[in-house]
């Protein structure tokens, strides 16, 4: 988790990050070369 200004307006966003896999899966990832990975999420502060 990161807060900052994300989008430069001046005001504070929060960006969420999630990594998570279960041990079988860790071949299939490095197949993929984590194309799916990271996964973000931005949120963000539209308020003036």
């Amino acid at each position: 988790m990161e807060v900052c200004d994300f989008d430069k307006d001046g005001d504070y966003d929060i960006v969420l990050g999630s990594y998570f896999h279960r041990a079988l899966d860790v071949t299939s990832i490095v197949m993929k070369s984590g194309a799916s990975l990271p996964q973000i999420l931005i949120l963000k502060n539209t308020t003036k």
